[in-house]
């Protein structure tokens, strides 16, 4: 179903003259890059998460989704550096 821009004139629907486009801007496959982005783009290079934090083992599981790399880790924290 399609919504077009109407208004109503004289009692009569009258559509909106729109200049539509058929091209859809095709949304990233995983929004695991958009979060990385927004970091970048605040600044953050890098992550220190403790492992069993909240969302420490999607991290680690799908880093590459992510476009992290792990850098170190040790008495339980992770260091990832955002590529």
């Amino acid at each position: 179903m399609q919504l077009y821009p109407s208004v109503d004139v004289n009692g009569q629907w009258v559509r909106l003259q729109t200049q539509e486009t058929t091209v859809l801007t095709p949304r990233r496959p995983d929004i695991r890059m958009a979060v990385r982005d927004e970091w970048k783009a605040a600044g953050i290079k890098w992550l220190l998460i403790l492992d069993g934090a909240y969302g420490a083992d999607d991290l680690r599981t799908k880093s590459p989704y992510w476009g992290i790399t792990q850098i170190a880790e040790a008495h339980g924290f992770r260091l990832w550096k955002l590529n």
